[in-house]
């Protein structure tokens, strides 16, 4: 009976922190929602160093070759990324040898004509003095060029062997003209061949969810604060409260389940306010509520044991929350909440492995992507199981350390 008594006395004394959790986690939102935009557009951030240039030249007046020209320097492949320059052959030559062209190429004369016949002219590609990454991949570009060009003519000697063995010339010119077209729709219409992918430094999640889902478990451990400012650290009061049957577990686990229902609480509430605000403003998420409600019994679980074990580490309650906020940083730095594991020491690589940040970011990263964290849930559990029992056996340690000072100062006074 007294221990129901007790979980209920606890309960409502937690209650009546709900309205300073409520104000806590929208200023702590606040603040690491600010860090995590402005390191998201620095992490992206690319400082421009001029236009890089391609120079072109034909002497090749063909309407084919022309048509080629334009189409490449409208392609979204190259205009993205670099300005194609329409030049002379020696302009060309000059823009590259002096560096102001990443590239000068050079088709020659009758280069069409030289590719129907099967002379094949070759392209003049000419590089910068300082060699580069560039160069190597400018280089492969022209083999696989010069490889597909084989093929395409391969392609069209072999269709012009099949109806000159039929005696079917006049056909031959329809369908040489077909496959010239066709050759040339695959050859111009670059964008339709490549799958784009966007890559994020961030991994598999995109960047919105990467930086909410590191910000939700920001706020959840930096919450601890108020708990640790309203926590109970009056020794006489264990004591006598596990003289009354409620024995040093279980004052732990009331505090750690009140903790818990807490921050879940206050989880479930930013949930429900993303899924409404999502409806409106679209994030790169596929929430599924169920599914984030469910990891979610993870994250508050894990937390709320953190918060527990470092309430009870040490009496004064500065120190307390001191060692929660330089280990909640810490660990939030090292896991890659601020700026992802690519940009960091691989030494912090590493070291992620053994934060519980890591995997409570991930599970809460997979919440935002609507899926269920179950690859998550022995790691988690590990960590919660610890920091419970180590936190538990500080507890005793600390109270009967307490009990046998007192006792000592009793029989001195006696």
């Amino acid at each position: 009976m007294n221990q129901f008594v007790y979980l209920r006395l606890e309960l409502k004394r937690h209650f009546k922190l709900l309205p300073y959790l409520i104000i806590g986690a929208v200023a702590l939102s606040i603040v690491i929602g600010s860090v995590a935009f402005c390191v998201g557009q620095l992490m992206y951030y690319r400082k421009g160093n001029g236009v890089k240039t391609l120079a072109f030249a034909s002497e090749d007046d063909s309407y084919t070759v022309q048509l080629v020209m334009s189409s490449l320097a409208s392609a979204e492949s190259l205009s993205s990324l670099y300005h194609v320059e329409k030049t002379t052959a020696k302009q060309a030559i000059d823009m590259a040898l002096s560096n102001k062209a990443l590239l000068g190429v050079v088709i020659p004369r009758n280069f069409m004509h030289s590719i129907m016949v099967g002379d094949n002219y070759p392209i003049r590609v000419y590089f910068p003095a300082n060699t580069s990454i560039v160069t190597v991949i400018a280089t492969e570009l022209c083999i696989a060029t010069q490889n597909t060009l084989k093929a395409a003519q391969a392609g069209a000697y072999t269709e012009y062997d099949f109806y000159s063995s039929q005696n079917e010339y006049e056909a031959e010119k329809t369908a040489n003209t077909e496959l010239n077209a066709e050759f040339l729709t695959r050859a111009l219409l670059r964008d339709n061949i490549y799958n784009k992918e966007k890559l994020y430094a961030t991994g598999s999640f995109d960047t919105d969810v990467y930086y909410i889902s590191s910000g939700v478990v920001l706020v959840m451990l930096l919450l601890g604060c108020v708990f640790i400012i309203r926590a109970n650290t009056n020794n006489t009061i264990s004591l006598k409260l596990n003289q009354n049957g409620i024995n040093i577990f279980m004052q732990y686990m009331v505090n750690m389940l009140c903790i818990f229902l807490m921050l879940f609480v206050i989880y479930a509430s930013a949930i429900i306010i993303f899924s409404v605000i999502n409806a409106f403003v679209k994030f790169n998420s596929s929430l599924s509520f169920i599914k984030a409600i469910a990891n979610g019994i993870l994250l508050c679980l894990c937390s709320s044991s953190i918060i527990t074990f470092l309430c009870g580490t040490t009496q004064n309650k500065l120190n307390s929350m001191l060692l929660l906020f330089i280990a909640t940083l810490s660990s939030a730095f090292i896991s890659g909440a601020f700026l992802p594991s690519i940009f960091l020491p691989k030494t912090f690589s590493s070291l992620a492995k053994f934060m519980p940040t890591t995997y409570l970011m991930n599970c809460t990263g997979i919440s935002f992507n609507g899926g269920l964290a179950t690859g998550y849930i022995l790691p988690i559990m590990f960590f919660s199981v610890g920091f419970t029992a180590i936190g538990v056996l500080i507890k005793y340690h600390i109270l009967y350390h307490s009990c046998g000072q007192k006792n000592a100062k009793s029989n001195e006074n006696t």
